[in-house]
């Protein structure tokens, strides 16, 4: 379980339980909280999982910020000996398990890489499901940092309706969309320092 959102409650058959609720403000989390406590936190239990239950799989599920959805995919990528998966729970859906495993469906997702500062080294990713997040990106551009470049994945249609992912394997799809892109602009639009 993996909370950082809303204070998890106890539920019988979790055998691991991650409450991060007080290391966020809403989908933020709190300074140095990254550094310090969450990916410390996340690479001890891989590494104890690795030693601990090599060749089992873990399902993951909770209410949780998508940068801490992400982490916990980076910290199982698929060089650990414990596969990892996630248990989607969707409205007026069952839930379902969701893992890199699945077949790739088609999304409808597309990929633009927008030139930025080209002294600069690093790059934005800008991708929601749920909503347009250009104006909120645009909204706190002045004060981030200068991007080398910007990657927008978008589809066509209204949203949060025409945006929902339906399957896993459309899941996987935009996965390695987003995948694709990001290694395309760290090749075309190589940082100075690299």
């Amino acid at each position: 379980m993996l909370n950082s959102r809303k204070k998890p409650a106890f539920e019988p058959g979790v055998a691991l339980s991650l409450d991060w609720t007080h290391r966020f403000d809403e989908r933020l989390a709190k300074p140095a909280a990254w550094n310090d406590f969450l990916v410390p936190s996340l690479e001890t239990v891989a590494q104890m999982s690795e030693q601990n239950a090599a060749g089992r799989a873990i399902v993951a599920e909770g209410l949780c910020a998508l940068p801490a959805a992400v982490a916990l995919g980076v910290t199982f990528l698929t060089t650990r000996r414990v596969a990892l998966a996630w248990r989607q729970v969707c409205p007026n859906r069952p839930a379902e398990i969701w893992s890199l495993n699945q077949k790739p469906e088609t999304s409808g997702f597309t990929v633009q890489l927008r030139s930025g500062d080209t002294s600069a080294n690093d790059l934005a990713l800008l991708m929601s499901v749920a909503s347009n997040v250009e104006p909120a990106f645009a909204a706190s551009r002045p004060r981030l940092s200068p991007f080398r470049c910007i990657v927008t994945v978008t589809k066509p249609g209204q949203y949060p309706h025409e945006h929902d992912i339906k399957t896993p394997g459309e899941a996987v799809d935009i996965i390695q969309i987003v995948g694709q892109a990001l290694r395309e602009a760290r090749d075309t639009f190589q940082p100075t320092d690299a």
